[in-house]
């Protein structure tokens, strides 16, 4: 798949294949072109359409050098941020704020499309500067980078939506753990930082085990719903059958049956 950039010098270039191939067969049968006058303004037009490609290239490719000479102070940004989430209609009790604080990836988009543009425009010739090309080097690390944190954020923030309010409380202190983590990205850590994957290896650590206790709180739950279903469904007293099948015992039978299976 072709990058914006450089796949639009491509396509300018494969234009002008298509335009200088049958252009140079009628130029060498000048007879083709007609008169001198013809030839000559079939030249002119010729020259005039290459000189207006080559234009298109050289913008394209100083608009991309501006760009990405904009993008260096994006690198030195947080790898995290935060957002509160301003979308609730209702007001909600103390504890659902904890659920309302989003991490994102700041990883900005213009960021990833620059980037990917580094190593097709050197294919095609173009110098880049040099800090671009250690870039290149790295592009593969840092979108894999980018990508395992938003990963590693949507399964926290699965986590904590799955809970209840009344359990957010009790497992405030293992937030706090999982929190104590990102914080790092938050303020430490930038894309320039070279031990991004150990931030990210330590995130996916303290995500894991808070997980662990989320799925043992569900799976307790579950247990005991299955309990008090069963408990439900059970006939724990056993009534006396009447002779006939339509009428309920009478009380003396009904007291005397209870203390009959109390006793036993």
């Amino acid at each position: 798949c072709e990058t914006p950039v450089a796949g639009s010098i491509t396509w300018a270039r494969t234009l002008f294949c298509q335009i200088k191939e049958p252009m140079l067969s009628f130029l060498k049968a000048a007879q083709m072109l007609g008169s001198e006058q013809q030839s000559y303004m079939v030249k002119i037009k010729y020259k005039d359409t290459a000189l207006r490609i080559r234009q298109y290239e050289t913008k394209k490719y100083e608009d991309w050098l501006k760009q990405i000479e904009n993008s260096w102070p994006l690198l030195k940004q947080p790898l995290l941020t935060i957002r509160e989430n301003q979308d609730l209609k209702v007001p909600r009790p103390e504890q659902s704020k904890k659920r309302n604080v989003h991490y994102i990836v700041n990883f900005p988009p213009q960021l990833r499309k620059m980037i990917s543009e580094i190593k097709p425009l050197m294919l095609l010739g173009y110098s880049v500067p040099k800090k671009a090309e250690d870039l290149a080097m790295l592009e593969h690390s840092l979108l894999r980078s980018a990508d395992d944190l938003n990963n590693l954020i949507e399964d926290f923030h699965s986590l904590v939506d799955s809970l209840r309010e009344e359990h957010l409380d009790m497992l405030l202190p293992h937030i706090e753990v999982v929190k104590k983590e990102m914080e790092f990205g938050l303020k430490k850590l930038n894309w320039c930082f070279l031990g991004i994957p150990e931030f990210i290896s330590r995130g996916v650590q303290a995500v894991s085990k808070f997980k662990s206790i989320v799925n043992q709180i569900h799976n307790n739950e579950r247990a005991i719903d299955s309990k008090l279903q069963s408990i439900t469904l059970s006939n724990l007293l056993k009534l006396p059958v009447s002779d006939k099948s339509r009428d309920l015992p009478d009380i003396k039978d009904f007291c005397d049956c209870i203390e009959g299976e109390q006793t036993k």
